[in-house]
């Protein structure tokens, strides 16, 4: 057993994040790993070899996209008043 798995997982997940998020960091990040190491992890994967579990490091990949899609930054939108045409903020955001 190695941890492959995990390796993979973490992989998905940083490939994922700059795409869901939508931060200029998280989007380089993601850019970067895709470039350093996309062509590395396509071939460890292992397909038609012996004794290598490729379903491992695909459930790994995709246990961390879906890690990317469910730990997201949610952007809160401003609760408009339609009565008043003010626009009633958030409570954590009401005194940025």
């Amino acid at each position: 057993m190695g941890a492959s798995g995990l390796v993979f997982g973490y992989f998905g997940y940083l490939l994922v994040r700059g795409l869901v998020d939508r931060r200029p960091v998280d989007i380089v990040v993601s850019i970067g790993v895709a470039l350093s190491y996309g062509y590395v992890m396509w071939n460890s994967i292992g397909f038609g070899a012996a004794g290598i579990s490729w379903q491992g490091h695909v459930s790994g990949f995709v246990g961390g996209v879906v890690a990317a899609l469910v730990f997201r930054d949610r952007r809160h939108k401003p609760a408009a008043d339609p009565g008043s045409g003010t626009v009633t903020l958030p409570p954590g955001l009401a005194g940025q």
